[in-house]
């Protein structure tokens, strides 16, 4: 799996369990057409304690 395959499952399961996040990093430059080669994945996510159990149930 690469990193955007990543990015995609992570962002669609916080996005489904209603939790507010972003991509920052190279990824997120690289939406906005700066070309940065990575191999990882950066989010900020608004995770509250409500979230976990949710978050550690999801598949």
């Amino acid at each position: 799996m690469g990193p955007r395959d990543l990015l995609r499952l992570v962002s669609g399961q916080l996005t489904c369990l209603g939790i507010r996040h972003f991509v920052t990093g190279s990824m997120g430059s690289m939406a906005y057409g700066e070309y940065r080669s990575t191999i990882d994945v950066d989010l900020v996510t608004d995770l509250r304690p409500p979230h976990l159990k949710a978050l550690a149930l999801s598949e």
